[in-house]
């Protein structure tokens, strides 16, 4: 019994050291990128800064929506109390 254990493991640990090998080759053969110049750098930092304000502004429109239905419910009751 126990060298079947052995022996499962072993294959175990073969194919996950094969699928290493095969992932590790196939991972160098993207490294194929171009270099980082002065201008790809400027344009991911406008894209990434024009995400943020839209995430913002977004944000914000949502505060002003729900600040202005409460404060449209609150003008409500207060009306119905009177």
């Amino acid at each position: 019994m126990a060298e079947v254990l052995a022996a499962a493991a072993l294959g175990i640990a073969a194919l996950t050291l094969a699928l290493a090998v095969v992932i590790f080759v196939r991972l160098g053969r993207l490294g194929g990128r171009e270099d980082l110049t002065r201008e790809a750098v400027a344009q991911l930092l406008r894209a990434e800064a024009d995400l943020i304000r839209r995430h913002g502004d977004d944000q914000a429109r949502g505060l002003r929506q729900e600040l202005g239905d409460s404060l449209k419910n609150f003008q409500d009751t207060t009306t119905n109390a009177f």
